[in-house]
């Protein structure tokens, strides 16, 4: 029968999700003369007295997911490398460490384009655990001497993604984030745009 057809396919785009956690990764570090080495190292988080800046994305894509899922791989992990720095120079005192961290850790978008599912599974995952989760790992990681970059893709409308992850940013630590810049995947070859919260 025909449904039998049409049920195939959707539990075999289902199996085909990548269900992983996409952890939490320290990626470098990053000075006045910009990132230190060549590619990211992927290391896990340890406390430590360096300061660092805390990358904040909305959630991993498909690129992530390449064998063990590591944030901001392909493009993005790119553009954060070279643009990033250009942006931010003039404002290092330090060397920083740089945490990537997704906002959600699992991956809304299905392994599709992001504007299929993206959004409304990101806003039912925050609405269940991603918030609290969120949260939780922020203050964990931060120090009093540490940057936020809230980097978060905005999502098609509203409430905004970018903007539900700044009002838990101030709601874990009661400020703002230190800069509120557009996704990577959209920098080319001008770099971040700052955004407000409307």
């Amino acid at each position: 029968m025909m449904y039998k057809v049409v049920v195939s396919k959707i539990a075999s785009f289902i199996r085909s999700i990548d269900l992983r956690k996409c952890n939490d990764r320290v990626v470098g570090k990053l000075s006045n003369v910009g990132f230190h080495g060549e590619v990211f190292s992927y290391q896990k988080y340890r406390h430590s007295t360096r300061p660092k800046i805390i990358f904040i994305l909305e959630s991993p894509h498909v690129h992530e997911y390449t064998d063990v899922p590591l944030p901001a791989r392909k493009m993005t992990g790119n553009m954060i490398r070279r643009l990033f720095p250009q942006f931010i120079l003039d404002n290092l005192e330090s060397e920083y460490e740089v945490l990537l961290m997704n906002a959600i850790q699992y991956q809304c978008s299905l392994g599709v384009d992001t504007a299929a599912f993206r959004d409304d599974v990101f806003r039912d995952a925050w609405s269940d655990f991603g918030k609290s989760d969120f949260e939780k790992r922020l203050k964990y990681y931060y120090k009093d001497c540490d940057l936020i970059v809230n980097s978060c893709t905005k999502g098609a409308k509203k409430p905004y993604l970018r903007e539900l992850v700044e009002s838990s940013i101030f709601n874990a630590l009661n400020k703002s984030s230190d800069y509120k810049i557009s996704h990577p995947s959209s920098w080319g070859r001008k770099g971040p745009t700052v955004w407000q919260v409307t």
